[in-house]
């Protein structure tokens, strides 16, 4: 951003829009004509849609929802778990976020990034209760790693969720 503004008047003409400053243009969509307080809010719940979407595959209508109700209560009440250890998953799940609350284009593969982050904000907060459930399975014997046994454990439902999903919609034409 810092290079493109200083480097705006040496750049072509026809590259501009690609590799121009961004920082007018970002300014513009917060607060100008396409920042409305109703095209924020229809952005921010369009957003919220995707999100949900994203980590619970085949969540529809109420249902959907629901979970995202839940999980948006859950990553407040372990933001306030992980922020004891570290501020910077959640800082940086609250820069990605807001960037794609403001970014006019509303496609999928912009939220990837974003995915990876909300899931360790996620899988943070259950520590404590993987710590007790690991010590109590092996309290004799080597001890497996809370966090790699979560991380696991819940990779592979959500694997297994959007597998099913996918064939179910690719069966359904």
């Amino acid at each position: 951003m810092f290079w493109s503004g200083r480097a705006a008047a040496a750049i072509p003409a026809p590259l501009r829009d690609t590799l121009g400053p961004y920082t007018g243009w970002l300014t513009s969509q917060a607060g100008g004509e396409g920042g409305s307080f109703g095209v924020l809010v229809a952005r921010a719940l369009a957003l919220a849609g995707r999100i949900v979407a994203t980590f619970f595959p085949g969540a529809q209508g109420s249902e959907a929802v629901s979970v995202g109700v839940v999980a948006c209560a859950v990553l407040i009440v372990w933001r306030r778990r992980l922020s004891v250890q570290t501020w910077t998953p959640i800082l940086t799940a609250a820069l990605l976020t807001g960037m794609l609350w403001l970014w006019p284009y509303q496609e999928l593969r912009l939220l990837m990034p974003l995915v990876p982050v909300l899931g360790m904000v996620l899988v943070a907060g259950f520590r404590p209760e993987v710590e007790r459930f690991t010590r109590r399975i092996l309290a004799d014997g080597p001890r497996v790693d809370p966090e790699t046994f979560l991380i696991g454990a819940m990779g592979l439902v959500w694997i297994l969720a959007l597998v099913s999903v996918s064939v179910i919609v690719l069966g359904g034409g």
